[in-house]
């Protein structure tokens, strides 16, 4: 089950990814359309906390928890807002697609969790799809420019574990929220844990977007950021039942499919090409999910 889930959450984040492109031809940047998936994940998992009674867990160690994870979000939906000036949205996507080696090489470096030989070999093909998908990108003129070739470089570098923030926090929390009782943080108080960096998140965006006043409203924008808010909500949903398993299985895994379900949705309704580098990523992305899942005992 655990497998399944995470293939899902993946499959939701991808279509969560379709939908930033969306808003991006609709001229509502990256930053517009994570201030809506924050007011949309903000109400959703608040509602769900009240209606729960899961308000009563919430501790200043969680409050400072999401603060901190909220920022770090915050920054990384900034650098993918340069990025998309800068570079492919390809590329930048799979970089994004890489937050589960940080956070799986925390659990298994503070928690003990087991890293198999198979899912360290499942690392090869993955870097492979990121490589192929690198190749396969087409930017524009601008970005062949040498002067932008560093910032492009250190976005995609910090892409990976600026995002891996929220998988890094859901375990500490887990190990250090009830000692001993693994996965007990989000049994109690989960909605509360994602509702308040949403919140850290929506008040940092808006503030953003009113400041350099950036918000720009059109249908096609309006729709894309609806297409961002509903899925990936829904995948923090699926994480939610499967935060107790090792990291190396859920990240691993929901990264992979993620990848994998974009690649055929942006070349299916965004008439992106089938070129031989991205056959290459979605045979490496299918050998990555056949041994990171084999790998799992």
């Amino acid at each position: 089950m655990g497998i399944l889930l995470s293939l899902l959450s993946g499959l939701l984040n991808g279509l969560g990814g379709i939908g930033y492109k969306v808003a991006d031809l609709g001229k509502v940047n990256a930053i517009q359309s994570a201030a809506m998936l924050s007011l949309g994940g903000t109400l959703f998992f608040g509602i769900r906390a009240l209606l729960g009674g899961e308000w009563q867990h919430l501790t200043w160690e969680l409050a400072g928890l999401t603060l901190a994870i909220g920022l770090c979000q915050y920054l990384g939906l900034v650098l993918l807002a340069l990025g998309f000036r800068l570079g492919p949205l390809s590329l930048l996507w799979c970089s994004a697609s890489l937050q589960f080696m940080p956070t799986m090489l925390f659990a298994w470096l503070v928690y003990d969790e087991p890293i198999t030989l198979c899912q360290w070999l499942g690392l090869i093909p993955l870097t492979g799809a990121i490589a192929s998908a690198s190749l396969g990108g087409n930017a524009s003129p601008s970005t062949s420019s040498r002067t932008r070739i560093l910032p492009f470089l250190l976005i995609l570098i910090s892409l990976p574990f600026l995002f891996s923030s929220v998988g890094v926090g859901m375990k500490f929390g887990n190990y250090h929220q009830v000692p001993g009782q693994p996965d007990a943080m989000l049994r109690m108080a989960g909605n509360v844990f994602f509702s308040l960096v949403y919140l850290v998140m929506l008040l940092l965006n808006a503030t953003d977007l009113t400041l350099r006043r950036r918000w720009h409203f059109s249908r096609l924008g309006m729709i894309g950021s609806l297409l961002t808010t509903v899925p990936i909500v829904l995948s923090f949903v699926v994480q939610l039942h499967i935060v107790a398993a090792p990291a190396a299985l859920v990240f691993a895994l929901s990264a992979s499919m993620s990848m994998f379900s974009t690649a055929m949705l942006s070349t299916t309704f965004l008439h992106e090409q089938r070129t031989p580098q991205w056959y290459a990523t979605l045979l490496c992305s299918i050998l990555a999910v056949i041994l990171m899942a084999n790998g799992q005992t």
